[in-house]
C-alpha cells in the first residue's frame, strides 16, 4: 500500500487536518505528517524554503531510500514548492531504471 505523506500550508496547525488524516489512515494507507520549521516561525530570520526543504526531505527519504516504499507526496498550498524540492531525484521510475525500490509515485498538489 502507498505511504502518503502529507506536508500543509504554512502556518496551519496539525489540528486542523487531523480528521482528514484520520480518514485516510482508516481505510488503509499509511499517512506521515511531515513538518518544517515554516509552519510555526518563532524566529523569521532562519526560516527560509530551503529550511523547510531539509526538514521534509527528512521524513520522505528514509522511507524511500531506506524501507523502500512508494510513496505519494500530499501538499498544500505553501508546501507544494519545498515538498516538490525534497522529491527531486526520487522518482520511482528513475529508480527503478537504477535497479532500486520505491520512490515518490506521485505529487499530489492542492492549492499550491
Amino acid at each position: 500500500m502507498t505511504t502518503i505523506i502529507f506536508v500543509p500550508g504554512a502556518c496551519i496547525a496539525k489540528g486542523f487536518h487531523e480528521q482528514f488524516l484520520q480518514g485516510i489512515t482508516v481505510v488503509g494507507y499509511d499517512v506521515r505528517y511531515a513538518s518544517y520549521p515554516g509552519l510555526d516561525p518563532r524566529d523569521l530570520s532562519n526560516i527560509d524554503c530551503h529550511t523547510d526543504t531539509e526538514a521534509i526531505t527528512a521524513v520522505l527519504h528514509p522511507l524511500v531510500e531506506n524501507e523502500g516504499k512508494d510513496v505519494l507526496l500530499f501538499t498544500h498550498s505553501y508546501a507544494g514548492m519545498p515538498g516538490a524540492a525534497a522529491a527531486t531525484r526520487l522518482a520511482k521510475s528513475q529508480r527503478v531504471q537504477e535497479g532500486k525500490v520505491g520512490g515518490v509515485i506521485g505529487l499530489l498538489f492542492l492549492g499550491a
